[in-house]
């Protein structure tokens, strides 16, 4: 007797095994999802941001001892101003003392008058004196005097008459020495046919004189 063959029914899809994987992995997702979410903003904006604060830091670290150094060095301008303030005043004192002043509207009858002492202890025959043209000092370009500046000029005065070389010399020391701002200008001897050892001098010595007030273009007018 032949029993019919019945072909087995295929096995169905575990349900309860898929819906296992699926929680799983919901489980997963929930867990590792603010994670990963969590992970992006670190890397993305609290990392780059720390980065730029640690930056910053070191910029405010050295801002602040650039002004301390500044504080430092405004501090130290402080005496620093008053020693200028002290070395102008001693300046102008010294120039106004030793300003060459004309006398009848010539600066050699005033200067005879200063040189003429140490003329007559050095042996020098002073025979004459004539004012030179004037050097007149002038502003270095690029720098920025206040309007009414008063500048200082330098006045060759050039005194004539006779010596020897021992009393030219000893003349010109007495002179510098007493003037410590006056400069020996020029110099010329000639030989005197009669007496040899008596020479014909002539020697001119700067002075310091006023010279021209600085006076600032208005505003507006024309260059």
């Amino acid at each position: 007797m032949n029993i019919p063959l019945t072909k087995a029914p295929e096995p169905r899809p575990n349900a309860t095994a898929n819906q296992k994987v699926t929680a799983n992995q919901k489980t997963l997702l929930y867990t590792a999802g603010p994670l990963l979410a969590a992970a992006a903003i670190y890397f993305l904006l609290f990392q780059p941001a720390q980065e730029r604060g640690e930056v910053l830091k070191r910029e405010i670290t050295g801002l602040e001892e650039q002004t301390a150094s500044m504080h430092a060095d405004v501090k130290g301008m402080l005496p620093l101003r008053d020693e200028v303030k002290a070395l102008s005043k001693a300046r102008d004192e010294f120039l106004n003392g030793a300003e060459l002043l004309p006398l009848f509207s010539s600066y050699g009858r005033r200067a005879g008058q200063r040189v003429k002492t140490h003329a007559v202890h050095a042996g020098f025959d002073l025979v004459d004196n004539t004012d030179l043209p004037a050097i007149p000092l002038r502003p270095p370009e690029g720098v920025n005097f206040p309007d009414g500046y008063q500048f200082f000029s330098r006045q060759p005065v050039e005194f004539k008459g006779t010596a020897s070389f021992f009393q030219l010399a000893d003349f010109i020391a007495r002179v510098e020495k007493a003037f410590p701002s006056v400069a020996l200008y020029s110099l010329s001897i000639r030989p005197h046919p009669t007496t040899p050892k008596q020479h014909k001098v002539t020697v001119a010595f700067e002075w310091p004189v006023k010279g021209e007030r600085l006076s600032l273009a208005p505003k507006g007018g024309n260059k």
